[in-house]
């Protein structure tokens, strides 16, 4: 999950956008907004905007190479747009992962603004598909809906568009006043809304008032079907095609006219032959769900009459409707005029003017929503022109300042495109600005290494996911599955982060499908740091472990197969899991999240202790909480409560996870400098305890000594455990030590070593 950002500072802005990582210093531009100047590199903003890559080409193809690098100014469009949405702007172009609709609510007041300025330079893929979902959720209403729409329409922000469409017809055929209400909420929409989104929203009530219940969003036509009429510009209209079907006779069934568009969506005819009848269809090619009206018709030559058939139906991708039995062949074959010169002429009337009459409410039902696709899959590269695949032909290689030399071939990059993923590069780029001789001008930068390691594939596909983070997908990354180990580790050996390795983490997470998946990725997953990965394939091996058949023999030729193929890391951890999930009932492995937690903080067993000094103790009455401490990996408080005349001592976690420990609460004798009272225990958070556990409190003035069993079920933060009668009150004023200046001191040492050896004692 992407952290939200804070507002920026207005006097440090290129902090928000470029961070601290020194992007600023291999800027080439500058945006002038005012007194503020904002750095920016050209590469960065032109992969994002289409109308800045075309200035930047033009600016690169008339500069006169004699003068060398020159800083480009900008001022147009900025200067039209606060300062701070051109700053969001700038952190959503440099921070594709940041832009997301949380984002986009957390800037909401400069939304609308940053939302202009991107639709304005032409800027597509993540921040406007954010943009989009944002302005989307924001149609909560019927007045949200009238805010949003004309931005939504403007920005082309087509399923927020819809969307608010749909809003606003269920409240005109929801809403309370009759006539005269309804009369009043057209109006109020013809007022504020362009002409296109009033037709929408009346298309939409026409075609679901048809039914009579109480209607929802679900009864008014799919946001797909609305998207699509936006996106043609479709008036309620007709269209027609006519197939000439030549040589009839030599034709082998079935029959497919050309494709053609009508009544904006796009078809074809079907004709099959079947025995003694001839069948007639009509086949949508358009990738939505919508509803028309259509005749079919077979015409004769002769005299020109028409045999026909109509009907209606809902369409989706590669549908069919139409007749198995439209003419029977014989008639087809004996009536004059129908086949001349073996030649047979069909025809379609299609239209969109009266669905809502023609076809019963019940159909509506099978209208479909599809969220809009801004990435796509891609297929495999041509390497005999590679950068066609991660640059496209929209010019970018133009602007190229380096090029990847592997064997024969040569792949331009953009030094500034790189940098904004690569740490590793992001250095090595600065190290040769700062050691190049500016009277040199600009030169192209040459790079092998680390990239002759690599098959060219694994460079290709590697440098297509850092172009179109987009496409950074887990799905994708199937589609390259045979080259998916090495794009990752090229990419964890230049310290690429982001979309890249979080698709990596998902794609191999969705390979751990069984024991021989999960240690021929674990490796990897430990190599690159795929933490979430990692978790699942450990938990894969443990429930192995725990749930497989065959006795101790078999268990323990799995234990050694494991151990000598994982690390010592991972083969701890696979023992933990199963050592934890044996001691519940279900024997339910630990969850993902704590496995991750484990990883993520490299956690080996260990030891870990905290004192809190209790002031004012006599004045105390009422639990009290410590501050947060961190001990052994995990976060925790103490609380101590006094209660009639006994001291209560508990430990709380404050870590969202379930794991087991050793602890020991201790309460500290300051005068004498040793331990009075104390009681250890083992428990496991949140789990069943099935077998007795016992507890040692040990006096050591007296020297007694007494224990006790338990069997009980612990709870989730922010319930702790601990002990309700920790010593009693009269006990502890009345032994010299313990109560100094009216201050108490509490100890806790908690154990992650040996939660196993002593809960088997």
């Amino acid at each position: 999950m992407v952290p939200p950002f804070k507002k920026p500072r207005l006097d440090e802005p290129q902090l928000f956008y470029l961070g601290t990582s020194g992007l600023d210093e291999l800027a080439d531009g500058r945006i002038k907004h005012g007194e503020v100047v904002l750095p920016f590199h050209s590469q960065v903003l032109a992969t994002q905007s289409s109308v800045l890559r075309d200035l930047f080409r033009s600016l690169c193809t008339t500069k006169d190479p004699a003068i060398g690098a020159e800083m480009i100014e900008l001022e147009t469009p900025f200067k039209d747009f606060a300062l701070e949405e051109v700053i969001f702007f700038l952190r959503f172009v440099y921070h594709t992962i940041d832009a997301t609709a949380a984002n986009f609510e957390l800037a909401a007041a400069h939304a609308p603004g940053v939302i202009r300025l991107a639709h304005s330079l032409d800027v597509s893929g993540l921040l406007m598909a954010a943009a989009d979902e944002y302005v989307g959720y924001e149609m909560t209403g019927t007045e949200a809906a009238l805010n949003w729409l004309p931005l939504a329409e403007t920005c082309g922000l087509e399923n927020a568009w819809s969307h608010g469409i749909r809003v606003l017809a269920v409240d005109l055929l929801n809403g309370e006043g009759g006539s005269h209400g309804a009369h009043v909420a057209v109006r109020e929409l013809s007022s504020v809304l362009s002409q296109d989104s009033i037709l929408a929203v009346l298309a939409a009530v026409a075609s679901a008032s048809r039914k009579t219940s109480l209607l929802s969003e679900f009864d008014v036509p799919a946001a797909s079907l609305l998207a699509h009429w936006r996106a043609a510009d479709l008036q309620p209209g007709d269209g027609e095609y006519t197939y000439i079907l030549t040589e009839f006779s030599k034709q082998q069934s079935p029959m497919l006219s050309p494709e053609f568009e009508a009544a904006g969506y796009t078809w074809r005819l079907q004709v099959e032959l079947d025995d003694d009848k001839l069948g007639l269809h009509l086949l949508s090619s358009t990738a939505t769900s919508f509803p028309i009206v259509y005749t079919l018709k077979l015409i004769n030559q002769l005299t020109g009459e028409v045999y026909s058939q109509a009907t209606s139906d809902t369409f989706a991708d590669n549908d069919l409707g139409g007749f198995t039995s439209f003419i029977e062949l014989n008639v087809l074959r004996f009536i004059p005029g129908y086949i001349v010169d073996d030649t047979v002429e069909f025809r379609v009337d299609i239209s969109t003017h009266d669905y809502a009459s023609a076809v019963p409410p019940w159909r509506l039902r099978r209208a479909t929503t599809s969220a809009a696709r801004y990435g796509a899959s891609f297929k495999k590269p041509r390497l005999d022109e590679p950068q066609l695949f991660y640059l496209g032909t929209s010019g970018l290689d133009e602007l190229a300042d380096g090029r990847i030399r592997h064997g024969e071939v040569v792949l331009p990059f953009h030094s500034q495109v790189l940098a904004t993923q690569s740490s590793v590069l992001r250095d090595l780029f600065r190290s040769l600005r700062t050691t190049k001789d500016p009277a040199v001008g600009a030169e192209m930068i040459e790079l092998e290494t680390p990239f002759k390691d690599f098959t060219l594939e694994e460079v290709v596909y590697f440098l297509w996911f850092v172009y179109c983070t987009i496409d950074a997908t887990a799905a994708n990354f199937r589609l390259a599955s045979a080259h998916a180990p090495g794009v990752i580790r090229l990419a964890h050996f230049l310290s690429v982060a982001g979309p890249l390795m979080a698709a990596a983490n998902k794609f191999i997470g969705k390979k751990m499908t069984s024991i021989e998946a999960a240690l021929k990725w674990l490796p990897l997953t430990e190599t690159c740091h795929l933490h979430h990965a990692w978790s699942l394939g450990i938990r894969v091996l443990a429930v192995d472990l725990s749930t497989g058949n065959g006795g101790f023999h078999t268990a323990h030729v799995a234990v050694q197969k494991l151990s000598s193929t994982l690390s010592k890391c991972s083969f701890a951890a696979v023992i933990a899991a199963v050592a934890t999930a044996c001691r519940s009932s279900d024997r339910a492995v630990p969850s993902a999240d704590l496995l991750a937690h484990w990883k993520a903080a490299d956690l080996q067993p260990g030891d870990g202790e905290y004192t809190y000094n209790l002031t004012e103790f006599s004045k105390l009455s009422s639990p009290v909480l410590c501050p947060e401490f961190e001990a052994a990996g995990y976060k925790w408080q103490l609380r101590v409560k006094l209660d009639d005349d006994k001291v209560g001592f508990f430990l709380l976690s404050s870590t969202a996870t379930s794991f087991p420990i050793s602890y020991t609460l201790e309460l500290l004798d300051q005068v004498g400098a040793f331990y009075g009272w104390f009681r250890f225990a083992f428990i496991c958070l949140q789990e069943w305890l099935s077998s007795p556990i016992v507890l040692h409190p040990d006096m050591q003035l007296t020297g007694e000594v007494y224990s006790r069993g338990i069997d009980r079920r612990t709870f989730a933060k922010p319930t702790g455990w601990g002990f309700s009668s920790f010593v009693e009150l009269k006990d502890l004023r009345s032994t010299p030590g313990y109560i100094v200046d009216d201050t108490v001191q509490f100890r806790v040492r908690i154990s992650l070593d040996d939660y196993t050896l002593r809960t088997n004692d």
